[in-house]
């Protein structure tokens, strides 16, 4: 027992802090911003510190190629095809969401807001608006029951199936698990997320792209890392399944789906 209790002892000592990270105020971006804040709130592993440091020094050191416009929809394109991807392989073919889950997904949202960090309300609060207008006048219901649709109600059954094939699998983890270990299950989406940014704009000088001069897009960084820093491996993203760009999507109703869905994203 001693043991056990001195090895959590360790575990605790080596975690760490982003004690701050402040977005540039020229990058008018609540993404940011919001991912900004969750990793302070948050205690992390050294090694994925560490991880989060390396992607955050190639986004400051490339930012210089990017219009400050540009810049954005860049990270909302990345980031929604992302979120669209991430747990795709979890959708079992022929699922449906219910009426139900949205509103358990509503009450556990409620009910555990002060708990869920402001980034992960932002993605669970998106969530609950995209299904939100088919509660309408039992839109579900009758969406389910085949022989009560009509045909001016076959655009909205297309674009809620494509939703469904993306965005259930979100739904039923913010269901199943608890605000806390979806917290941690962030910690990775953000990792991955400011991976693929970096590697992403690690390409543009080797494009030839002009440098602009534009400033850092992370100001006023601060790390706490309670261990001395030892070779580790790198948080990479997977092209082929987390960040995919959506190259099986042919439908030409999904990529409207998918337009309209980055069209919502505030710059």
């Amino acid at each position: 027992m001693k043991l056990l209790f001195l090895f959590l002892i360790s575990l605790n000592l080596h975690a760490g802090k982003i004690d701050k990270l402040v977005v540039n105020s020229e990058i008018n971006s609540d993404l940011l911003k919001g991912i900004a804040s969750h990793l302070e709130e948050s205690e992390h592993s050294d090694k994925y510190i560490r991880s989060i440091e390396e992607s955050i020094t190639s986004i400051n050191q490339n930012a210089r190629y990017f219009k400050r416009s540009e810049f954005i929809s860049f990270l909302n394109i990345i980031f929604y095809k992302m979120v669209l991807n991430y747990h795709k392989d979890k959708f079992n073919q022929g699922e449906q969401i219910t009426s139900s889950q949205i509103f358990i997904l509503r009450k556990k949202f409620n009910k555990n807001k002060i708990v869920y960090t402001p980034f992960s309300q932002y993605i669970i609060q998106a969530l609950i608006n995209d299904f939100a207008p088919y509660l309408e006048k039992d839109f579900i219901i009758h969406y389910q029951n085949k022989s009560r649709r009509e045909s001016k109600q076959l655009e909205m059954i297309r674009e809620l199936k494509i939703k469904e094939k993306f965005l259930l699998p979100w739904i039923n983890i913010v269901i199943l698990r608890s605000a806390v270990n979806f917290n941690n299950m962030i910690n990775n989406f953000i990792a991955k997320y400011l991976v693929a940014i970096a590697n992403r704009m690690a390409v543009y000088p080797l494009l030839g792209k002009v440098d602009l001069g534009n400033g850092a897009i992370f100001t006023d960084i601060k790390f706490k890392v309670d261990m001395p820093a030892e070779p580790t491996e790198s948080i990479t993203a997977a092209p082929d399944n987390d960040v995919k760009i959506l190259d099986d999507v042919k439908d030409s109703a999904a990529s409207e789906v998918i337009d309209k869905i980055i069209e919502k994203i505030p710059e």
